[in-house]
């Protein structure tokens, strides 16, 4: 059939371009989350955010490491931070866009703080930042890294400042450099 289909076309196999695993996800082993839950909805108050992200991550990421990204930004400085359960990281970049900064904080957490042994839920409050993955993927590298660990990835937006104890602990981090 897909000869046919090659000679009716008039080319060859050796003609065809293969899209790259990290292009084309047969696992689903990478997932952005950017409205799919109820503690998304940045009109609740505070207190049901919180709440209803903890009623998510129980009942849909029991198994997960959780890891947690931020940046902040001051007139003299922007930092990035990641925190996990078992260690984290702070460092102060070179001046950039907060956009960037949020970026890279997600790029340094799959590097220093993913394990191996088990899937990863990565929480970001930057909710431009993983609408331009869901996009672009520019994760990709890290994220096949991964993906040869046998690892599923989430990244989920989790809305700043609402109480969520994993975003404001990586919040305070990122801020104590800035």
């Amino acid at each position: 059939m897909i000869a046919k289909l090659l000679t009716d076309l008039d080319t060859s196999s050796d003609h065809i371009i293969a899209f790259p695993d990290t292009l084309i996800s047969r696992n689903n082993f990478c997932e952005i989350f950017l409205s799919d839950f109820s503690f998304q909805n940045k009109a609740h108050p505070a207190f049901l955010i919180k709440d209803l992200f903890e009623e998510v991550v129980y009942k849909e990421f029991q198994d997960y490491h959780i890891i947690a990204t931020d940046a902040s930004k001051s007139h003299s400085f922007i930092s990035i931070a990641g925190i996990s359960n078992l260690q984290s990281f702070v460092y102060r970049i070179p001046p950039n866009s907060i956009f960037t900064a949020e970026a890279l904080a997600i790029c340094q957490a799959l590097d220093e703080l993913s394990v191996t042994d088990k899937n990863l839920l990565l929480l970001t409050d930057s909710y431009s930042v993983l609408q331009a993955l869901k996009v672009i993927h520019r994760l990709a590298g890290k994220v096949l890294v991964r993906k040869n660990f046998h690892q599923k990835i989430c990244l989920v937006w989790t809305p700043g400042h609402s109480l969520i104890h994993w975003n404001e602990k990586a919040d305070l981090l990122a801020k104590a450099v800035t």
